[in-house]
């Protein structure tokens, strides 16, 4: 469908109302709308009755044949421009072309368009302005495959209204530069005795530099590349790189890797010397090839749950170890020390079997149990005054009595002298004085005098 606007297409209608009109034929010497205009496309009307002062003034369409015309737009009527209610009688219907669809010069030669300009042609334009509504400063006119717009320059070229282009700083790259630019020493800010010269497209410094003091900018880079750097890009922080990866950073009072447990301090091969710290805290395991000397005198050995070790292991390819363990939480009573020897000594342990020499026991609250004879050293030869009493009933035996290597009375036997007896074959032993068995004798009938009665009773 298209606007068509032809010469002398003209028809009449006898159609009323405000609807389309149906198109009676072409009038003498005049051509049909489905011959001027084209089935289904759009023309500027006019329709004018033969005896009413009714005209209207419109955009129509006609339908497939071009039978009927719609009027799809009014542009102007008898009808305070709106759509006329035709009363009955003739009508001309004809292609027109509106006053107001016209380009025409004005007294000052201007000519107005109400909205978009078609030119099949060139465009040639006299003057020196082109005036849009949409003029902004600094723009150009950038064509995107359909329309020119006015398009405000940005990136790192910018135009200024007066047409002043400009380079943004620092957005020049080496790749942005030809080979054989030769820029000349003279175009650069370098000058003699500053240690850096310019030789075709080389930069030199020289070695012994004293000329340059500082280098200060708020995104600065140095290395060999982009994967090997120093980057200094954020504020109060230097970022090191090596195999395109951040490998460690300072920031304020801290010197630590990017990535946690990623970056080792020396190697296998090559390690630090000396390292002086005030405290380190080790969250995971840690080696020492050679002594460990701690100068504070405490060594913490803490843990996340277990009781906490300390394992020496021996000189055969660290192949056993013995561990001091610290006691279960429910052992305690409060934090004990255990104090070593202050001579080269063995540990003795609960468990092996070792000898013990030259020790004593000196507290009362100490108990030794499980000892048998043969414990004992056969010349122990344990003095009386350390034996306490024995007071339990059958722990002598009566053989175990040995009076033939005692001392002699050196006296008679008299009736105080003391004797042991088992009192009543009960298997309570007591004492008793001689006395008792003068007692005895007299009362089963014999004589004092009697010597032989004596030595019955006496065994």
């Amino acid at each position: 469908m298209a606007l068509v606007i032809n010469d002398r297409v003209k028809e009449t209608t006898t159609t009323t109302g405000t609807g389309a009109v149906s198109l009676a034929g072409a009038v003498t010497g005049f051509e049909t709308f489905a011959a001027g205009i084209g089935n289904s496309n759009t023309v500027y009307y006019c329709i004018a009755h033969q005896d009413q002062a009714e005209f209207e003034v419109g955009l129509g369409t006609l339908d497939g044949d071009s039978s009927d015309l719609t009027r799809t737009t009014v542009i102007s009527s008898s009808n305070s421009d709106s759509a006329v209610n035709f009363s009955s009688g003739t009508k001309d219907v004809f292609c027109t072309l509106p006053a107001s669809k016209l380009i025409f010069e004005d007294a000052n030669n201007d000519a107005t368009v109400g909205r978009n300009l078609t030119v099949t042609g060139d465009l040639t334009v006299s003057g020196d302005d082109i005036t849009l509504a949409t003029n902004t400063s600094g723009a150009a006119l950038i064509g995107d495959g359909t329309n020119f717009n006015p398009v405000a320059i940005s990136g790192d070229i910018t135009i200024a209204a007066n047409g002043t282009a400009a380079i943004g700083s620092g957005v020049i790259v080496n790749a942005d530069i030809n080979n054989s630019a030769a820029i000349a020493m003279s175009k650069t800010a370098f000058s003699a005795g500053t240690g850096v010269s310019l030789s075709t497209n080389t930069l030199s410094v020289d070695a012994a530099q004293t000329g340059i003091t500082s280098l200060l900018a708020t995104d600065i880079k140095i290395g060999e590349d982009d994967q090997t750097k120093i980057d200094f890009e954020t504020a109060d922080e230097i970022h090191f790189y090596a195999a395109n990866a951040e490998q460690v950073f300072v920031s304020n009072g801290v010197f630590g890797p990017q990535t946690d447990s990623d970056v080792d301090l020396g190697t296998n091969s090559v390690r630090f010397k000396d390292a002086y710290v005030d405290s380190v805290t080790v969250t995971g395991d840690v080696s020492v090839g050679d002594d460990l000397t701690v100068e504070g005198g405490v060594v913490d050995v803490k843990n996340t749950g277990a009781q906490s070790q300390v394992r020496f292991y021996c000189e055969s390819s660290n192949a056993h170890y013995a561990a001091i363990q610290a006691p279960a939480h429910s052992a305690f009573s409060g934090n004990t020390t255990l104090t070593l020897p202050a001579v080269t000594d063995t540990i003795a342990g609960i468990a092996a079997t070792q000898t013990l020499t030259n020790k004593s026991i000196d507290s009362d609250n100490n108990t030794i149990t499980n000892i048998v004879n043969a414990d004992i050293k056969s010349s122990a030869a344990i003095a009386d005054s350390k034996l306490a009493t024995i007071s339990t009933a059958g722990k002598v035996a009566l053989t175990a009595l040995e009076i033939d290597g005692g001392s002699d009375i050196g006296a008679d036997l008299t009736t105080s002298d003391l004797i042991i007896v088992d009192d009543g074959a009960g298997g309570t032993n007591r004492k008793a004085a001689l006395s008792r068995v003068v007692t005895l004798m007299t009362a089963q009938g014999f004589s004092q005098e009697d010597p032989t009665a004596l030595a019955i009773a006496l065994g």
